[in-house]
């Protein structure tokens, strides 16, 4: 069962407008940057059009596995997207909005909301995995 509860994380990264949009479609992308701290993604599967199905899975380095599903709601290349979450085995699904905008300096900024979630303790652990998803797509090189 899901309730009001949400979450918004932005960041300022030295990407374009249109890599930063890339990076959320394009598996080879995906791979290098959609999973926090020492995990890892791997073959995600991606089709990315609207009503398209997306699924990853996340790995640690301990072993344990973490996989993730879901739908395109909305692609509008290359300011925003939507999708839906849920993980493999829980009882709700959130709903994705990833703004991506031109900053200052060269940047873009993204910030990704998501909203649905069952608790407060379940928010704030998604918050703190999505900030660390977005340091490691700010470091992310694109070969051009």
């Amino acid at each position: 069962m899901s309730s009001d509860w949400a979450i918004a994380v932005d960041k300022s990264v030295a990407l374009s407008v249109e890599d930063v949009y890339r990076a959320w479609l394009e598996p080879a992308l995906v791979k290098h940057w959609m999973a926090p701290g020492t995990m890892r993604v791997s073959e995600p599967r991606i089709d990315a059009r609207l009503e398209g199905q997306w699924q990853l899975e996340m790995v640690d380095v301990d072993g344990s596995r973490h996989k993730a599903f879901g739908q395109y709601t909305s692609l509008n290349e290359p300011a925003e997207l939507a999708l839906t979450w849920a993980w493999d085995g829980g009882h709700y699904t959130t709903q994705i909005t990833v703004t991506i905008e031109a900053g200052t300096n060269g940047k873009t900024d993204v910030c990704i909301e998501q909203r649905g979630f069952p608790s407060m303790d379940v928010a704030q652990s998604h918050e703190a995995g999505w900030a660390g998803c977005l340091d490691k797509l700010g470091k992310l090189q694109l070969d051009c």
